[in-house]
């Protein structure tokens, strides 16, 4: 129980974690355009 916990818990982290970077390197496309 506990094991199934702490592994849904991380894979929340990651997957919030890799959208956050998406988001980030999305806007970072969009500031410095160089055309």
């Amino acid at each position: 129980m506990m094991i199934c916990y702490y592994y849904h818990s991380l894979f929340w982290k990651t997957s919030k974690t890799i959208k956050f970077y998406q988001a980030f390197i999305e806007f970072d496309r969009k500031e410095h355009k160089p055309f």
